[in-house]
């Protein structure tokens, strides 16, 4: 049975209805934010929860067993809070995420409700909606190694082996342009070979995307883009 803590249970008692929900994300970076659906912004634990969002859940159904159950948080992106910049960069994905129930009469009163990890995340014009899983979906990931065609190991790591110091590995360059969402025309690389970079990996060191790392896919022969050739490199590498 759930301990309730005996001012909460004793508000809960008396009828009194100054509830609101509220929930903290625990980013994988360690960066922990607050929200609520409360009017006002409260603070829970020393966090404080922010309403500007316009965070909303669905409804929290539970079963017995292990079943996978969860629920849907919802809310707008605002530059105060939530981003798509921080979405689209993944820094949500895998997100602890904590649903407390709080008294925003005496925010120091407060249960915490459910906790699970931020899964899928939708993004659709100026709002957001994240699925939070439970605690028994971690069943149903992969664990281990897999055995397959392809190698299942993290490029550049212990068991890949390979080098990436080496010069005949590693590049720096500079975004010449974009060409449409998953396309970029990198300057400098004219004299590189034909496929050396293929699977390999692109982080980025300036701009908006610093410190995001995305695997290259097909890389295909470009003209040489020499009006781009004295600009610093500061893309990725």
């Amino acid at each position: 049975m759930r301990d309730v803590p005996a001012p909460l249970a004793a508000m809960l008692e008396s009828g009194v209805t100054t509830l609101c929900h509220g929930w903290r994300i625990t980013r994988r970076d360690g960066l922990v934010q607050g929200f609520t659906d409360h009017d006002r912004d409260l603070v829970v634990a020393a966090l404080i929860f922010r309403a500007g969002a316009g965070i909303s859940g669905s409804e929290n159904a539970l079963a017995q067993g292990l079943g996978v159950t969860g629920l849907e948080v919802s809310g707008a992106l605002s530059d105060v809070s939530l981003t798509e910049a921080d979405l689209a960069a993944g820094h949500y994905d895998g997100a602890a995420l904590d649903l407390l129930l709080i008294d925003w009469a005496h925010p120091e009163n407060y249960l915490l409700l459910r906790r699970g990890t931020i899964g899928e995340v939708r993004r659709e014009g100026g709002a957001f909606v994240a699925e939070l899983r439970g605690a028994a979906d971690a069943l149903n990931q992969t664990r281990g190694r897999v055995l397959g065609a392809s190698c299942d190991a993290d490029f550049g790591d212990a068991r890949c082996g390979l080098d990436l110091t080496h010069p005949g590995r590693r590049a720096v360059t500079t975004i010449a342009a974009v060409e449409g969402d998953l396309a970029l025309v990198l300057a400098g690389l004219g004299g590189t070979a034909d496929g050396v970079f293929t699977d390999g990996r692109l982080t980025f060191t300036t701009g908006a995307n610093a410190g995001f790392s995305t695997e290259v896919k097909m890389p295909r022969p470009l003209r040489q883009c020499r009006q781009f050739s004295r600009l610093p490199p500061h893309a990725g590498q």
